[in-house]
């Protein structure tokens, strides 16, 4: 059964705007974005749980104590427990990063904000304080999150793809050198 043991809470904490209607956001803007702590690998028989909610939770961490049993029995049910049963034998599928995508939208968001604001939202998405995604996905050609729908080669009948080339918004959008 899991344990309540410890709650802390991120870094830098939010600067809230409540929005009328609708739930409050964490502005992020050129001299201040929030971020939460390095994320560390649990003590043995400890899972780490990280949330965040309209009572105001930001990132808080609850470290839950595991109590582990080698064949199922019947617990009590109680608000405060939880049953996670694993089978080290059933691999469903193996993990090799998180990321997000860079699509032309993003691009034009980075481009639109200024300089400093654009480094925190990258920290945020890549820095040792934010998400520490390892990976990104680059769309080939245009996506729904694109102003205009464009390929590489839009000549008819080119099968040699002799006019494939990228497009503008590669160079200005997604690609940075």
């Amino acid at each position: 059964m899991p344990r309540r043991v410890a709650n802390v809470l991120c870094g830098k904490p939010c600067a809230e705007r409540k929005i009328t209607g609708a739930d409050s956001v964490c502005v992020c803007n050129q001299t201040y974005c929030d971020d939460f702590p390095q994320l560390t690998l649990p003590k043995t028989g400890v899972v780490l749980v990280y949330e965040s909610g309209k009572s105001g939770h930001r990132f808080q961490e609850t470290q839950l104590k595991l109590q582990t049993h080698t064949s199922p029995q019947t617990t009590r049910s109680n608000k405060d427990t939880q049953t996670i049963t694993i089978d080290k034998n059933q691999k469903y599928q193996s993990i090799i990063g998180f990321g997000g995508a860079f699509t032309d939208e993003f691009g034009m968001v980075l481009n639109a904000v200024p300089k400093q604001l654009s480094t925190y939202l990258m920290e945020s998405l890549f820095g040792k304080n934010g998400n520490e995604y390892n990976m990104g996905r680059v769309p080939v050609a245009s996506t729904d999150y694109s102003a205009h729908y464009y390929t590489y080669d839009d000549v008819v009948n080119d099968t040699h793809l002799t006019k494939f080339a990228l497009a503008k918004e590669d160079m200005e959008l997604k690609v940075w050198y």
